[in-house]
């Protein structure tokens, strides 16, 4: 399996075509994430780094907050729709555009492997208040399941870009950034997906 750092595998323009079906049959998130994510916390304002077509975004909006959604990919944010808690904002989480000290909570759904971690997170930790929380997420496969497990040898098969999925939900550079985020806790939650034929295909696709 290549061994390239995964944020030297174009991942700002990989999705632009697949950005309607990443919209349409990517997971959402059960409602315990979000809960986990603002609990014990006066989230006020929320960064959502690599929001993508608004998935976690829109989760994060409803419970009032006000949301900036920062994603580089225009076919990303294009198939995101509107939200009058949302304002889109194009970056990165190496160059979010943010102010410092300007956001309670940032989070990352499903995109923290896509970093440069060396300069993502002395970026994150520069526009989190003091106190504030850093949320990664991830829709992590369930490696027991044996359809899961052949649906993974499935893509990595035909993928021209294959990644490995053991590198896709990796939090050792966080653990690493003591200087930047302390108390680190890890929270599993079981989550499902109901999927026809047709959209597992699309989930294939995306």
């Amino acid at each position: 399996m290549d061994a390239t750092p995964l944020h030297q595998l174009d991942p700002t323009q990989r999705f632009s075509q697949r950005s309607d079906d990443y919209a349409a049959y990517r997971p959402t998130y059960p409602p315990g994430t979000i809960d986990a994510i603002l609990t014990d916390i006066t989230a006020e304002t929320v960064a959502d780094i690599g929001s993508g077509t608004g998935i976690s975004t829109r989760l994060l909006a409803d419970r009032g907050h006000p949301v900036w959604a920062v994603e580089p990919n225009a076919a990303m944010q294009d198939a995101a729709p509107d939200h009058p808690n949302i304002t889109r904002c194009v970056g990165t989480a190496e160059q979010t555009g943010l102010a410092d000290r300007s956001v309670d909570v940032v989070t990352a759904f499903q995109a923290f492997h896509w970093f440069q971690h060396e300069v993502a997170l002395p970026e994150l930790h520069r526009i989190l208040k003091p106190q504030g929380r850093l949320a990664i997420v991830w829709n992590d496969r369930d490696r027991a399941d044996p359809f899961t497990q052949s649906y993974g040898k499935v893509l990595q098969s035909v993928s021209n870009k294959p990644v490995g999925i053991d590198r896709l939900a990796d939090v050792t550079p966080l653990r690493q950034a003591t200087a930047h985020f302390t108390n680190i806790r890890e929270i599993v939650i079981p989550h499902q997906q109901s999927l026809s034929i047709a959209g597992l295909i699309g989930l294939a696709n995306s």
